[in-house]
């Protein structure tokens, strides 16, 4: 019981303290999203499964999907976005790539989530809202609140020169990422168990 209200006291207080960063993350998400959607609405051409930007989405079309395929697919682009997240995180100047990427992953949600529906009709419909959003959504928010424990780092510290090293708290900003890495592992081995099941399940309705 101790142990939970002490954990709940470390959620209450990290978004307090990082409250403005999620906004704007989540605002940078937002434009994304639109983008991808409108982006999709112009594309003049007849739109083919390869036009689809998302490893996991790709294979559901396809009719491969795997759990260790999902596991290898959202375990990389968290890693490999995190990583980016902390090089970038060290200057002021360099935190706007950390904007750019969250726009970039939420073009890809809007983009792959209307060509699904357009492939497959009612059952890219299914397919999207019952495992394509609920998937990106996790790794959007779980990415949004490393990239905003990142940010922190950076403007708390952009007085003390060029580069965002000294007076950075270390122990904060890793016991942030390890939570956020433990949740994300988490998720995962639940997606990897449910979505090749529940995707096969929708994929052939038109």
């Amino acid at each position: 019981m101790k142990r939970r209200i002490i954990y709940l006291e470390y959620v209450s207080s990290h978004f307090k303290r990082h409250k403005i960063f999620y906004l704007l993350f989540l605002g940078c998400a937002v434009i994304g999203i639109v983008y991808g959607i409108v982006y999709v609405s112009k594309i003049g051409r007849v739109i083919l499964i390869s036009d689809i930007k998302s490893v996991t989405l790709k294979a559901i079309a396809s009719g491969n999907v795997t759990a260790g395929g999902i596991i290898a697919d959202n375990l990389l682009v968290f890693l490999g976005c995190t990583a980016l997240a902390l090089i970038f995180s060290v200057n002021i100047y360099f935190s706007v790539v950390c904007y750019l990427l969250i726009i970039y992953r939420g073009y890809l949600i809007g983009f792959n989530a209307c060509i699904m529906i357009n492939l497959f009709g009612m059952g890219g419909v299914a397919n999207v809202l019952i495992v394509f959003i609920p998937q990106q959504i996790f790794i959007l928010a779980l990415l949004i609140c490393s990239y905003a424990i990142c940010s922190r780092r950076c403007f708390a510290n952009y007085r003390c020169g060029f580069l965002a090293f000294r007076g950075v708290e270390y122990r904060e900003t890793l016991t942030g990422l390890a939570y956020v890495g433990v949740l994300m592992l988490i998720l995962t081995v639940i997606q990897a168990i449910f979505i090749p099941i529940i995707s096969k399940s929708f994929l052939f309705i038109m």
